[in-house]
């Protein structure tokens, strides 16, 4: 798992947009670059739901933060069943 870890962080590292000492953090440039990324994602969040109606997407929305949050579990190592 830290190979992985390592491997996946490694761009980011090298191009300064995270920082790792005692923890994992995000730098100024990384901050940048999320701020300017975030207008895309939310402008490709609202046409991909255009088609949903308001319950349909809170729903959608609440099941991919359970997925966010299993995968969190399994990343921290974290063992099945909780």
């Amino acid at each position: 798992m830290e190979k992985d870890a390592e491997t996946f962080l490694k761009p980011m590292l090298k191009a300064g947009l995270v920082s790792m000492n005692e923890k994992l953090e995000l730098t100024s440039k990384g901050e940048e670059v999320l701020a300017k990324l975030w207008f895309i994602v939310e402008n490709a969040e609202t046409k991909i739901l255009a088609g949903f109606t308001a319950e349909e997407s809170t729903n959608l929305k609440a099941q991919l933060h359970r997925i966010q949050e299993e995968c969190s579990h399994l990343t921290k190592g974290n063992e099945y069943p909780r």
